[in-house]
């Protein structure tokens, strides 16, 4: 089996508006099945209070990566988004987002969940954890601060992405290392 990995450097990031038109994203990867998205990876800056856009049929995962938070408020109540606290919610909910502080920057993950379970997690100082995916899922590292050598490529620093698939493994990272943990299952 061929084992699968991809590295996106945050220069490669594509930028593209919110679909409500009050901000834009730092879209990192997407993945379709067909004509329809079956996970996403962004970024998000957010510069105001206001409302988030809607994804129909689509579940949410955001981590506040920079700045101090933001309470989610919608018809569903109220979720407190604590810094580098993963925190899911429905593309199907009006929800308002109230910074802690300005500007914040949100890493998100968008997924069908019809198609995919996700989960998130961020760790530090993962020298522990195993960074290898099976069969059926697909991880996506999200580096926030450190070096995370990789075998023939410059390291990965703090704003890039792996993403690994077919059981790709990736050499525990030093000390020192802070990222996002993306866990992506096909169902």
């Amino acid at each position: 089996m061929k084992q699968d990995m991809k590295i996106i450097r945050q220069r490669d990031y594509a930028t593209v508006p919110w679909k409500n038109g009050r901000g834009v994203t730092r879209q990192i990867h997407r993945s379709f099945v067909g004509d329809a998205l079956e996970w996403r990876l962004s970024l998000a800056q957010v510069r105001s209070d206001g409302p988030f856009s809607h994804f129909r049929g689509l579940e949410r995962i955001l981590t506040v990566v920079e700045g101090q938070g933001m309470r989610l408020v919608g018809s569903d109540g109220e979720i407190d988004a604590m810094s580098l606290c993963p925190v899911r919610f429905s593309g199907d909910t009006d929800v308002m987002g109230y910074c802690r502080s300005r500007p914040i920057e949100n890493f998100n993950v968008i997924f069908n969940p019809e198609l995919i379970e996700a989960h998130v997690r961020v760790v530090f100082n993962p020298e522990d954890t195993d960074l290898i995916c099976s069969g059926s899922e697909t991880l996506a590292i999200f580096m926030l601060e450190g070096d995370l050598p990789v075998s023939g490529v410059p390291s990965l620093t703090a704003g890039d992405t792996c993403i690994l698939g077919n059981a790709a493994r990736l050499v525990p990272p030093e000390p020192g290392v802070r990222c996002a943990i993306v866990s992506l299952t096909r169902r």
